[in-house]
């Protein structure tokens, strides 16, 4: 009775884990691939691998941040206001392990 208690366990724990992993493919998937944009914004100024200090020099610095997937996978999307002249509009940069991995701009909202 018991190996069939630590079976159910094991199998929960991994559908758990499974869980976790498709939610984070699905949000990756959802992201701008490279960097797209225009050159009113400056993000065509931007490179993959940049570190966040580095795109906010270039940039200016982003005020809002929102964080998405598990403990050790997350992204963290980072807005960045521009064209506050005609309409507010912003650059959504993309980070993972402190690289940027996607940015793109024209957003009408910030990171969601």
């Amino acid at each position: 009775m018991n190996l069939i208690k630590t079976l159910v366990a094991i199998v929960f724990f991994f559908g758990l884990i499974s869980c976790e992993i498709e939610q984070t493919n699905i949000y990756e998937a959802s992201l701008p691939s490279g960097i797209n944009g225009s050159k009113d914004s400056n993000v065509l100024m931007l490179e993959l691998g940049m570190s966040q200090s580095r795109v906010d020099s270039l940039i200016g610095p982003s005020e809002f941040e929102k964080r998405r997937g598990s403990f050790f996978n997350s992204i963290t999307c980072t807005s960045h206001v521009y064209d506050e002249e005609k309409d507010v509009k912003f650059v959504h940069t993309y980070f993972k392990n402190g690289s940027l991995i996607a940015a793109s701009d024209g957003h009408s909202t910030t990171c969601q």
